[in-house]
């Protein structure tokens, strides 16, 4: 975002979770916002949580509930989904038993499920969830030796301690309470289809984070990306469009990048890729005179 110039609508093609929309609603950078991805309910789910529907949300979904209600809740289709992809269920079946004990324990105070696999973490009666949370983690990682995990390896305990994480960097999203005034939320435009469909206004800075290439399919049906047609759109269009991928081809110009680490390649926690953005290469010129003075900055 911050490389990105300022203009008066930013349109995010294919908006995913929403980071990005998020990140230039926070920028002060754009006056209007549309957000489009083609995963049917991800942009609804997006403005419903905004609108704080899920304020209160402290459900525990299982496998069964999962592909029961994934198709008329995006809120369990993205949510309690692997890598939130929509259609594989967050966690493995070895693995569900304890992750549900600890949902138990660190959203309600609940530690009779923990109790009755044979683990005794100290119950702190704290209100607070993201304090309970980290009680655990510190508990956990003091006496995994001598907790009796039954059928559960040691490894899959500590992989589900890096989840507790994930709950408490949820306090991060206190800022977003400023998305929540009825003057923003009038501005942005939520939209369900093809980036081919979008009607881009005059001079919007328009940025696209789409399938990477060579990755696996998205969505419930694993549909392909067709990377070809993409980039002939991109080659068509008479203004820049900023892409994140990690490669394209020569008549693109990556214009900034970061390392970034791979935390769903199972095979390789530790692989590192350098995450790209690119433009079109006629618009290289005008890009790089807004780029290059934050890269400056930066290094």
């Amino acid at each position: 975002m911050e490389i990105l110039p300022p203009g008066d609508v930013f349109v995010d093609l294919f908006a995913g979770s929403g980071a990005m929309t998020t990140a230039a609603v926070l920028s002060h950078k754009y006056k209007r916002f549309v957000m489009n991805d083609m995963e049917p309910g991800l942009t609804q789910l997006y403005v419903d949580a905004v609108h704080g529907k899920y304020h209160d949300e402290k459900r525990w979904i299982s496998r069964e509930d999962f592909f029961r209600l994934r198709d008329a809740e995006p809120y369990v289709r993205f949510c309690w989904s692997f890598g939130n992809n929509g259609r594989d269920y967050l966690y493995g079946k070895p693995i569900e038993p304890l992750k549900k004990a600890l949902h138990y324990a660190s959203v309600f105070g609940d530690y009779s499920l923990l109790h009755g696999m044979g683990i005794y973490p100290p119950i702190t009666g704290k209100p607070d969830m993201f304090d309970r949370c980290r009680d655990l983690k510190r508990w956990f990682k003091k006496n995994i030796g001598r907790c009796d995990l039954q059928s559960l390896e040691r490894l899959e305990l500590l992989q589900s301690l890096q989840s507790l994480q994930s709950l408490q960097s949820l306090q991060s999203l206190e800022r977003l309470q400023s998305l929540q005034s009825l003057e923003r939320l009038e501005r942005l435009q939520s939209l369900q289809t093809s980036y081919t469909n979008v009607e881009i206004p005059h001079g919007a800075v328009v940025y696209c984070d789409p399938p990477y290439k060579g990755t696996d399919g998205y969505g419930k049906d694993k549909a392909a990306f067709d990377h070809a047609a993409f980039y002939e759109w991109l080659r068509s269009r008479p203004f820049p469009v900023w892409v994140s991928e990690y490669s394209m081809p020569d008549d693109f110009v990556a214009v900034w990048g970061c390392r970034k680490r791979s935390l769903l390649n199972a095979k390789n926690k530790s692989l590192v890729k350098m995450e790209k953005v690119f433009v079109q290469e006629r618009w290289t010129k005008e890009v790089k005179a807004c780029v290059l003075p934050i890269l400056d900055l930066a290094s």
